[in-house]
């Protein structure tokens, strides 16, 4: 007999913030600093219950790396995911540049303005391709051609 994975996509959020602790072996009080952050987008249920996905188990292990291994704070993995472009990642025409929230403040990532982009397309921002591609902020030079200069 065949055994299937519980989990067939990996974006379903079937993980409480107590299980995702002790995969990560991360405090569920980081999980919402984080989130408190803008780093981190929990899936709430209607009870408001935080729940997440594997994707968002990877997701958070990035973080950390970017935290323990790269040696950023807080404020660092905030301003790689700034050079998020929503604009691109959506697809919106350069027509709407000079209405974008998210275009005018590139100091900080779509999802952690007080007047969402994404929300007024209704789109939640934790099914956001834009969120969705926030584990890959290592590969943002080679996503997005983004040359860093120093100064």
């Amino acid at each position: 007999m065949e055994h299937t994975h519980i989990l067939d996509n990996t974006g379903d959020p079937v993980f409480t913030i107590g299980v995702v602790s002790k995969i990560i072996n991360i405090s569920p009080e980081t999980l919402r600093l984080y989130e408190r952050e803008g780093l981190l987008i929990a899936y709430r249920t209607k009870t408001c219950r935080r729940m997440y996905s594997q994707d968002d188990i990877e997701w958070i292990s990035c973080i950390r790396h970017q935290i323990k291994d790269k040696r950023l704070n807080i404020s660092g993995v905030r301003h790689l995911l700034a050079l998020l472009p929503c604009w691109e990642i959506n697809r919106c025409g350069s027509d709407k540049h000079a209405d974008c929230i998210a275009f005018l403040n590139s100091d900080k990532v779509c999802w952690q303005l007080d007047k969402k982009p994404c929300r007024l397309k209704k789109t939640d921002c934790y099914t956001c391709p834009v969120y969705r591609m926030a584990p890959k902020i290592e590969n943002l030079k080679t996503e997005f051609n983004i040359s860093l200069k120093n100064d």
